[in-house]
């Protein structure tokens, strides 16, 4: 067999805790935040240890590793940024990171990068000293622009430019190679239905033409970049909700699912992956986890659970894609102060720091190489207005799991006695949501629940927000919540004008709503 090696990166809400497609939420985070406790990172002088209580009983020392963890988040900085400020990311926790080009992160669409920009770009990256660059990755996002078409031969000769542009840069800047996020925060290129040629292609076409499109994007990207890496934040476990029935059912399941046709794009890279090309599965699943088993337990959901998902030729290859894992800190913390993650159901912030440190630990341990480690209202590199800012006992948490992972030293704490009730808590939140219909003025649309209203202002609130450009939207809340439910945009009438619940205890779907100017 050739020296072939695929590996498996990304699972959120679980893009945060919630997985996207089987709880499509994250796009609802996309405002920032602050919070009076983060503190600048330049102010800790000293990391100490979280406290624990001794290793959980019939624990083993694994052994010494290197197994790394690559911070990706909100504060992604560009090159040009992590330039100037590069002795950052020597005193950083992590062993690299995710930056962005300043030319752009979306290549699915009709304007092309500025080859001039690109080249500013890999000047800064040459110029960055440190070794951390070869542990870490350019940013590619999904989301694709209007009128784009999978079928047009114009459109897709632009978007194979872009991406050599981004290889050519990842592999100048000495990278190890590109994450890509398929959750698409402006159109999504995924969805059979929305697609400009949905009318005119049948479903069965669309995937054939997809497919043919992964194959092509990644024999660009390893031409431009012999070796690279792909790291999906999400591979196949975004569609993981649609497996376990037989092949028509799961067809028809993908030609009804907002990620439908990304199967095929997968199935395309793998098909043509050169050998030397690496791809990941994130696993952005692991967002919400909270128990050691459920990290070990994402290995056996990779190489059996997606199976359906890939074409029996492209099994043999699909079986030596790699394992990452994800931590998102803000679901842990409790930063968004919100229903939807786990984290909002601990008693203190001190169980919180606990989980965090066991999250970092165990994504390392069970990851085939690399972790990440995601955040939104943080700041590790400065790169926002506000500075750099994180939690104290968020640096501890990562330095002290990390340290702790590399050095094949026993986790040295005992979660058990809390995570249980919290956990239960949190799997008994209930999620609502729908569509948005006609789509006239959805996109600034609101929602007032209990006579509050959820994104005032523009700043989506974590419990409510829409996505797929306002089409979509979802609420969550405590188990056995009671309260109304009502859209509300600027010169906009919804039928139905609202939607009562009392004891909710049952996600609901269904909740659609039809804006009328």
């Amino acid at each position: 067999m050739p020296t072939f090696r695929l590996s498996l990166g990304r699972s959120t809400l679980g893009h945060s805790t919630l997985g996207l497609f089987a709880l499509p939420v994250l796009p609802l985070l996309l405002a920032a935040c602050g919070h009076a406790q983060l503190q600048s990172v330049n102010a800790i002088a000293a990391i100490s240890p979280v406290s624990a209580r001794g290793t959980a009983p019939g624990s083993t020392r694994p052994a010494a590793t290197r197994k790394k963890l690559m911070e990706y988040g909100w504060d992604m900085p560009t090159a040009s940024f992590l330039q100037e400020h590069q002795a950052r990311l020597g005193s950083s926790p992590f062993d690299g990171l995710t930056l962005r080009l300043g030319a752009g992160q979306e290549v699915f669409r009709r304007n092309g990068f500025s080859a001039s920009a690109v080249r500013q770009d890999i000047a800064a990256l040459r110029a960055i000293r440190s070794p951390k660059l070869r542990d870490s990755y350019l940013s590619l996002l999904a989301g694709s622009g209007p009128g784009w078409d999978w079928f047009s031969d114009a459109d897709w000769a632009t978007s194979r430019e872009n991406v050599r542009l981004m290889a050519g840069a990842a592999k100048a800047g000495g990278l190890r190679g590109i994450t890509f996020d398929m959750e698409p925060y402006t159109l999504n290129p995924w969805d059979y239905a929305s697609q400009p040629g949905a009318a005119s292609h049948s479903f069965a076409a669309a995937q054939a033409k997809v497919r043919q499109r992964g194959a092509n994007f990644i024999r660009t990207a390893q031409t431009a970049f012999p070796g690279i890496q792909i790291y999906a934040l999400y591979l196949l476990t975004a569609n993981s909700d649609y497996v376990g029935t037989d092949t028509s059912q799961l067809q028809s399941n993908l030609q009804g699912s907002d990620s439908g046709l990304w199967p095929s794009f997968v199935n395309g890279m793998l098909e043509a992956a050169a050998p030397g090309t690496t791809l990941v599965e994130g696993n952005e699943h692991a967002y919400d986890y909270l128990r050691a088993e459920q990290f070990s337990a994402a290995r056996t959901t990779l190489q059996t659970t997606l199976l359906p998902l890939v074409a029996p030729e492209n099994r043999d290859k699909y079986r030596q894609v790699k394992l990452g894992q994800a931590i998102f800190a803000d679901g842990v913390m409790n930063l968004w102060k919100s229903p939807r993650f786990c984290g909002y159901y601990f008693r203190s912030d001190a169980e919180r720091a606990q989980v965090l440190q066991h999250n970092v630990y165990q994504a390392m341990n069970t990851a085939d190489e690399t972790a990440w480690f995601y955040s939104e209202n943080m700041d590790w590199w400065g790169s926002s207005a506000a500075g750099q800012r994180v939690p104290a006992s968020v640096l501890s948490a990562v330095q002290e799991g990390r340290r702790r992972a590399q050095a094949g030293e026993p986790l040295g704490q005992n979660i058990s006695a809390f995570v249980p009730a919290a956990e239960a808590a949190c799997n008994a939140k209930v999620t609502i949501g729908g569509d948005l219909l006609s789509g006239q003025g959805s996109e600034n649309t609101h929602f007032e629940v209990n006579g509050v209203i959820q994104g005032l202002n523009d700043a989506l609130d974590p419990n409510c927000g829409t996505w797929n450009a306002g089409r979509r939207y979802s609420c969550t809340f405590p188990g056995g919540w009671s309260g109304t439910l009502r859209p509300v945009a600027a010169g906009v009438k919804f039928d139905p004008p609202m939607r009562r619940y009392e004891n909710q205890i049952k996600d609901d779907w269904t909740a659609h709503f039809v804006a009328k100017p």
